[in-house]
């Protein structure tokens, strides 16, 4: 999703600085951003789980089971713009683990 190993943001990730980060700046800049509204759904689907992926605390990662089921799943509707969504608010999403 970034083009680059996710090394150095996920020692910002913590950082207060991080809570304005926008999800449209970390995205590979060399991929155009999405266009329609399904597909901006499923990229921020796809940062929220890996963000999720991502956590300091092993047993507060989702299994491949959850991503995949969360995946399979997911009929979410954006009632946001975007351009807007920061990697804060989808720090906060947890994963649904059966």
């Amino acid at each position: 999703m970034m083009g680059h190993h996710p090394g150095e943001f996920m020692s910002t990730m913590s950082k207060p600085s991080t809570q304005q980060l926008l999800v449209k700046h970390v995205l590979d800049p060399r991929i155009p951003l999405p266009k329609s509204r399904k597909d901006m759904q499923d990229v921020v689907l796809v940062v929220k789980l890996a963000l999720a992926c991502l956590s300091s605390d092993p047993k507060s990662r989702p299994s491949m089971q959850d991503v995949a089921n969360e995946l399979s799943a997911s009929k979410a509707s954006m009632n946001f713009s975007f351009y807007d969504v920061s990697i804060y608010q989808l720090m906060q999403y947890r994963v649904h683990v059966i």
